[in-house]
């Protein structure tokens, strides 16, 4: 049926002989309403999965629709919208889809329940059931869409799907017991059995923004999931009031940034919180008791400038609090399986730890953690040799209504190696409360992960609220500072690019040039142009559409006649976009030129970035070779090189390479 008017269909259950790629229902037209009186749509059984379902209801590039209490079950999909807004779901019915309970590990590679909303924006869904389906609800790239007051229980693979979609509400829904596996019954046969990544609610694929708020996700693979599988990380979320319990898994698992977890209930799971590899999170008020292993967990991922405040923590198998830069997984007591990650500034403030069965706290391969005015009933453990700047002071009843007081760190443009900066943290304030400020420092090289141990740490400590410090190597730094005020804390920290002296070249677009390979005329259109958001000031950005051996090279003019043999090395920072889906072939490869003839350096691995997303690295060239860095002699010569090239080349064809401070030093 096409509708393109207002519309009430009649009651009773109506049979649908419905085929892969087609819709029972189509509506047709902007701003219709279908009423259904107790109609009830009954497919023929699910077909076409991905880009031809069968589905009850059809609503694709419309306005201003409403479906009112409809129901469709045994489709692929209950309801499809698609490249729609405002449109608004009430009062519907679309349970009884497809599902497999028997599926393995298939993540997004299969598709089908209740509800699809893809590039739906300004709608709503609210009132409805979409329960014992494969998924509940997807959205996907979706914005400004409410799910609210909705049923999706018992469905086997996610409750609710967040994908590529941002700013989106998902409140007061019922998605209990999504899970999958293998001869599951709680509890005997739960904690720790495969589940194949169900989950009550996964956010993915770069999703931000979005609100999940005071749902059921109990009993769920995990309860609610934050990540990246089908996409990049889906980062700035907020996660509130909901209710994740009995998960054989984690009640909320994050590897995402800049998520806030507040009020959440998150117990007798095997983790109650799982918040290994993210940093910068804010995990307040929640409740993490009676967990087979942790309340709250961050291992096996990085950690960094998160505060855990005003949680409760009781009467877990092993930590209450697991803070850890490792992969120590269920084990008790801890083992590292050596593999180290960074876990540094965290504050951990006036919450409530008690009764857990090994440790109230436990630190391990961390810098840099305040333990602020905490209730620690039985113990808090710092792992011996692993562990610097940790700090423990106030007490739980002295921090009792108080405000925390605020940090600001002031960074100074670009440091140079050589030359001593000052780091200002002087305009951070005490709050009402009052107290008197102190400051801890740390400073140490950038990373999410390191080999052989935790990176040198160049300072960690107090020092007041201004720290001078001189680098002597060029590449990122984090500079953090904790700043307290005798029972609470709050952060601040900056990424720090510090550039090497010495000379600079190619500081301008109009210094380079490129080459290709012979015989590629794709890399005729090949530009260069300055960048203003550079690291030390501009960046000179290269697009080219070359399809083989590219060579960007400075001078244009070739005519450096620099006698390069009194420096060590050759550096400079890059930020590279590669939209090939196979990736860099090789890059960057160094070529001097004399006139003599060449000295080229080949790194062992590719080290140029897929995604601009990724942010700039520093690129360093020992000038004698080695330390990962193989030199190829062809008759150059150190004492004059008279241009520059650095080469890269994709898979596929065309890509852009970001440049600043390239220099001799």
């Amino acid at each position: 049926m096409l509708i393109t008017a207002n519309t009430t269909l009649c009651s009773g259950n109506f049979a649908m002989n419905t085929g892969a790629g087609s819709a029972a229902i189509t509506v047709g037209a902007n701003n219709v309403q279908v009423t259904c009186s107790g109609t009830r749509l009954v497919g023929p059984g699910p077909v076409g999965p991905d880009v031809s379902p069968n589905v009850g209801f059809s609503v694709v590039g419309r306005s201003g629709v409403k479906l009112i209490g409809c129901s469709a079950s045994g489709f692929q999909y209950g309801a499809l919208v698609q490249n729609s807004s405002t449109v608004t779901l009430d009062g519907t019915h679309f349970d009884d889809n497809y599902t497999d309970p028997n599926q393995g590990w298939v993540q997004d590679n299969v598709k089908g329940g209740g509800v699809r909303l893809e590039n739906v924006t300004s709608s709503s869904v609210k009132n409805s059931s979409f329960a014992r389906n494969w998924n509940g609800i997807e959205l996907r790239g979706c914005a400004g869409v409410t799910v609210d007051k909705n049923v999706a229980d018992h469905c086997t693979n996610w409750g609710a799907l967040v994908t590529s979609s941002n700013n989106n509400t998902v409140s007061n829904n019922d998605f209990s017991w999504a899970i999958r596996g293998d001869a599951l019954s709680y509890p005997n046969n739960w904690y720790g059995v495969d589940t194949r990544d169900s989950a009550a609610v996964v956010i993915d694929a770069g999703s931000t923004g979005n609100l999940i708020q005071n749902n059921n996700a109990q009993y769920g693979g995990d309860g609610i999931f934050i990540r990246s599988v089908i996409g990049t990380c889906a980062n700035k979320n907020k996660v509130v009031g909901n209710t994740t319990s009995y998960s054989p898994h984690n009640g909320i698992e994050s590897w995402c940034d800049g998520g806030t977890f507040t009020s959440n209930t998150a117990s007798f799971c095997d983790y109650g919180l799982w918040l290994g590899a993210s940093d910068s999170v804010t995990v307040t008020g929640n409740t993490a008791n009676s967990n087979k292993t942790d309340g709250i967990s961050t291992q096996n991922g990085e950690d960094r400038h998160s505060v855990i405040q005003d949680n409760v923590l009781s009467n877990n198998g092993r930590a209450g609090l697991f803070l850890a830069g490792g992969n120590y997984q269920n084990s008790n007591p801890p083992v590292s399986d050596g593999q180290v990650w960074n876990s540094s500034q965290l504050l951990v403030q006036r919450n409530k730890i008690t009764g857990n069965a090994s440790y109230d706290i436990y630190l391990g391969l961390s810098r840099l953690v305040t333990l602020a005015s905490n209730s620690v009933s039985r113990s808090k453990f710092a792992e011996p040799g692993t562990t610097a700047v940790i700090s423990a002071f106030g007490s739980y009843s002295g921090a009792s209504g108080r405000l925390p007081p605020t940090a600001a760190l002031a960074t100074p443009g670009t440091p140079r190696i050589g030359v001593a900066t000052t780091f200002d943290a002087s305009a951070s304030k005490l709050s009402t409360s009052g107290g008197t400020l102190d400051y801890t420092w740390l400073i140490q090289s950038a990373g999410s992960k390191f080999a052989g141990g935790l990176p040198p740490m160049l300072f960690g400590g107090s020092a007041g609220s201004k720290k001078t410090f001189t680098f002597t190597t060029p590449g990122f730094y984090d500079v953090d500072v904790t700043v307290t005020d005798g029972f609470m804390g709050s952060l601040a920290s900056a990424s720090v690019p510090v550039a090497p002296g010495g000379v600079r070249i190619g500081q301008t677009a109009s210094s380079w040039t490129y080459q290709c390979q012979v015989g590629d005329t794709s890399c005729n259109g090949t530009t260069f142009v300055d960048d203003a958001a550079g690291i030390e000031g501009s960046a000179v950005h290269l697009n080219t559409p070359a399809a083989f051996d590219f060579a960007m090279l400075t001078p244009a003019a070739k005519n450096l006649n620099l006698n390069a043999s009194s420096y060590g090395k050759f550096g400079f920072f890059l930020k590279a976009n590669d939209p090939s889906p196979f990736g860099w072939q090789s890059g960057p490869v160094i070529v001097l030129n004399s006139p003599g003839g060449t000295i080229t350096y080949t790194p062992s691995t590719i080290l140029l970035p897929t995604s601009a997303s990724a942010g700039w690295i520093f690129v360093e060239v020992p000038l004698a070779g080695g330390n990962g860095w193989t030199r190829s002699d062809a008759g150059g010569s150190l004492s004059q090189v008279n241009w520059v090239e650095i080469h890269a080349d994709t898979w596929d064809a065309g890509f852009d390479i970001w440049v600043d401070a390239v220099s001799f030093y």
